[in-house]
């Protein structure tokens, strides 16, 4: 597949997404022929790159949403302590 420009890259991964938020236990083979469908072509092995860094994505965000949680509770039971 060719060199990809950033707005290109930006626009198949949000396409992605938007099918695995749709359809959440869809495969590649099944991104692939529903995008082929709506007249876009993507080699089944670049779907699969852009499912990995949607789900590394994901797992980050959700990774920093449970650690700011975590310090929310801490900080609020320390000025709890304080206030005390």
């Amino acid at each position: 597949m060719p060199l990809l420009c950033k707005k290109t890259k930006h626009y198949y991964r949000e396409r992605v997404r938007s099918m695995i938020v749709q359809t959440p236990r869809i495969s590649g083979e099944g991104i692939r022929r529903r995008l082929e469908q709506d007249g876009l072509i993507i080699d089944r092995h670049y779907i699969g790159k852009l499912v990995d860094e949607i789900h590394t994505e994901r797992a980050k965000r959700a990774d920093a949403w449970t650690l700011n949680l975590a310090l929310a509770s801490c900080l609020s039971a320390m000025f709890h302590e304080e206030a005390e």
